[in-house]
């Protein structure tokens, strides 16, 4: 739906543009992308040359972290990157609005091989390029407490409401193997610590997923894009590779895309080989996978039961385990 022209000026989105934007003009169109917790619409006309601007909503917290990337970091990296317009508080509420420039360019599609190795080495590139720029420490540290915190956390959730009347059979038994899958974790907690601490750290963007990137082709060259910064974060770059690698493919593409990856990264991490960045990677997927578990059971406390979800996350993770050589 797109609203029309005499609607603009009191919508929140072009309010908050006005603060903004010192030439301010009224879009031709503003279109919702999304209403669902985050509020996101394209602003017709009002960018450079009349081009589209992306206002979006969220949380002051996030928006400062997305505030903090666009603005300190991405624009000194040898990286295509996303224009950054601004970001005004929206007053009396712990919301602000970030506006940056309209991604646009093709959704990306992990069936397309050009695609996949777009998305590898512009990782790569910023990966490397991020851990010398001195912005990306400032951000939120995320190192392996971090991850042991959600851990523990999903055990308490789980643990409280274990014993729930209303829960089937199949219900409990998913409950009772991420239980297991938890202990055995921090068991091994030691070992997690220390592969942590073998790879360098930078910014990490921390949903790295096709949802969040665009591949725009112009006449000289094609860029790869990448938005929503809101869960950047200072650490080891496992999660971004993880989620990069383990899309839908077999596990020779994983291995083909994490070779493109390394042919990027290996002259500043000559430490670093192949096996290495497997093993990364292989962290990297049971680290998204322990955050994955514990949002999703942060909804037992609020009385909900997304077992379908978790059961999906548990068995990802008895895999992800063993690769890294952690099954029982």
């Amino acid at each position: 739906m797109i609203l029309a022209r005499p609607q603009s000026p009191e919508h929140p989105a072009v309010q908050a543009w006005r603060q903004v934007c010192s030439k301010w003009a009224e879009p031709n169109f503003i279109e919702p992308l999304q209403e669902v917790r985050n509020c996101v619409y394209r602003l017709g006309g009002v960018g450079p040359r009349g081009t589209a601007v992306i206002a979006k909503r969220s949380m002051a917290r996030y928006a400062r972290v997305e505030q903090a990337v666009y603005h300190d970091i991405l624009p000194y990296l040898p990286i295509s990157s996303l224009s950054f317009y601004g970001c005004v508080d929206e007053p009396e509420t712990e919301y602000s609005w970030l506006f940056v420039e309209d991604a646009g360019g093709e959704e990306f599609a992990y069936s397309t091989e050009k695609h996949r190795i777009l998305a590898a080495r512009w990782l790569g590139q910023m990966h490397v390029s991020a851990a010398r720029i001195p912005a990306t420490s400032r951000l939120a540290d995320r190192g392996p407490q971090h991850y042991l915190d959600h851990l523990r956390s999903t055990r308490e959730s789980i643990q409280n409401d274990i014993g729930n009347t209303s829960l089937r059979f199949h219900d409990f038994k998913v409950l009772e193997a991420i239980l297991s899958q938890v202990n055995l974790l921090e068991s091994q907690w030691n070992h997690m610590e220390e592969l942590c601490h073998r790879f360098p750290r930078t910014l990490i963007h921390g949903d790295f997923t096709r949802d969040h990137v665009r591949v725009r082709s112009g006449t000289w060259a094609t860029n790869f894009v990448v938005f929503d910064w809101g869960k950047a974060s200072y650490g080891i770059p496992a999660l971004d590779i993880a989620d990069t690698s383990g899309r839908g493919g077999t596990r020779s593409r994983v291995e083909t895309e994490l070779i493109d990856y390394w042919s990027v990264v290996r002259d500043s991490w000559s430490d670093l080989d192949l096996t290495a960045i497997k093993e990364l990677a292989d962290l990297g997927a049971v680290l998204r996978l322990v955050l994955g578990i514990s949002w999703d059971s942060r909804d037992i406390e609020r009385g909900c039961w997304p077992i379908e979800g978790l059961h999906s996350y548990q068995v990802k993770l008895a895999v992800a385990l063993e690769r890294l050589g952690f099954a029982r």
